[in-house]
């Protein structure tokens, strides 16, 4: 059996984020710890056609709700989901979903315990999964939603499963697989489909659970952000899957938790560093606090929009004239994010250097003293980002 490569947000889009989908914590049960989608997002990328999908514990992130979406700030609307019954859409040896899945009809919460028989099932149809048994069958559920949530596939037994969005064809989007439990981040309305698949050690029928935990709709004013643990924060907020209802959900921190707020989400609170260290996580915990658009010194000239992203705040403490501090920078905002260094952490202060883009950025420190690098974006959604500093 493939070795499982467990991807919680190693993160990068590139390499993923399902939005802590594996927290087991009581008020989102079992929702986010923070893929994917966003959200979202991607250890495997968009699967295309004639590509294997991703190993075992990979998720594409991309948006659920997109077929055609990216995480460009132009997205275009959604796309006409393919004609499942259209044959020219469909590679050989592969069916559709629709034409094998048994329908599950909509969840509205709760567990729900499947009978999983493969004989009852066409042979054909594939999880897309690393490491299953070569022609093997595949059991095939279709679910739909009642409201945006955590769905988690369970089961005792040792078997490849999966879940696709819209279709089991190669180039239809498979959103995770894992030879483990796991737990994915789903939008209402749209079919999803629930793929167990044989491993060598896989029975032919075997119980299966799904459980659907709804996100809690939420008033920003009134819910007050709570440390969950010293990695993870408890929060009110709109994230790119649901931009315009607020959910309570619990995220990771990319530095930690402390006083109710993730470490680096302010200039209260920024994540201090006086050597070399890597951050790495998501911005959707830490929301928007700077916004240094009006200060010139701090727009690159290429950038293309405001800097209305969620931003994290760096401390480079007691700085010497005459050191180098190497930044290096991958984030799913791509050529989006910015990086910007202040003598004072403020949206008003002047930047003393901006750089736009992922990359490789050296900054010189003037004078000796304490100095503040931003990790911004020229969009307002999260982002997954790995972050390297080194003080020399």
């Amino acid at each position: 059996m493939a070795p499982r490569l467990f991807l919680l947000f190693g993160i990068s889009m590139r390499r993923l984020f399902n939005i802590a989908v594996t927290s087991h914590h009581p008020s989102v049960s079992g929702a986010v710890v923070v893929l994917a989608a966003l959200l979202v997002f991607a250890g495997c990328g968009e699967i295309e056609e004639g590509e294997p999908g991703p190993s075992w514990g990979q998720s594409d992130t991309e948006d659920v709700g997109e077929p055609d979406a990216g995480n460009d700030v132009d997205d275009q609307p959604d796309a006409e989901p393919p004609d499942q019954n259209d044959d020219d859409n469909s590679p050989p040896g592969h069916l559709m979903c629709g034409d094998t899945a048994q329908d599950l009809g909509v969840l509205e919460g709760g567990s729900k315990e499947i009978e999983v028989d493969f004989t009852d099932f066409t042979d054909n149809t594939s999880s897309g999964c690393d490491g299953v048994v070569d022609e093997s069958s595949a059991a095939v559920f279709e679910l739909i939603l009642a409201d945006e949530g955590i769905l988690r596939v369970e089961s005792d037994e040792v078997v490849a499963r999966a879940i696709r969005h819209q279709g089991c064809r190669e180039n239809d989007t498979l959103l995770v697989c894992d030879d483990q439990d796991f737990g994915r981040q789903l939008v209402p309305g749209e079919s999803f489909f629930v793929i167990f698949e044989k491993l060598p050690e896989t029975p032919e029928q075997f119980e299966a659970t799904l459980d659907f935990t709804a996100f809690e709709a939420c008033d920003p004013e009134e819910h007050q952000s709570q440390c969950v643990d010293e990695t993870s924060i408890e929060s009110c907020i709109t994230t790119s899957t649901s931009p315009d209802i607020p959910r309570t959900l619990v995220f990771p921190c990319p530095a930690g938790c402390s006083d109710d707020a993730c470490d680096g989400a302010s200039c209260d609170n920024p994540v201090t560093v006086s050597g070399s260290t890597t951050i790495d996580g998501t911005t959707v915990a830490v929301g928007d606090h700077i916004n240094s658009s009006e200060q010139d010194s701090c727009v690159p000239e290429d950038a293309v929009g405001n800097l209305e992203g969620r931003d994290l705040v760096v401390h480079l403490e007691g700085l010497e004239e005459g050191d180098v501090v190497d930044i290096e920078l991958e984030s799913s905002h791509d050529e989006l994010a910015v990086i910007e260094i202040k003598a004072d952490c403020s949206s008003d202060a002047q930047c003393l250097e901006a750089w736009r883009g992922e990359g490789d950025f050296q900054f010189h420190p003037p004078d000796d003293g304490d100095y503040f690098l931003i990790m911004d974006s020229e969009v307002g959604y999260e982002a997954g980002f790995e972050l390297d500093i080194d003080i020399n």
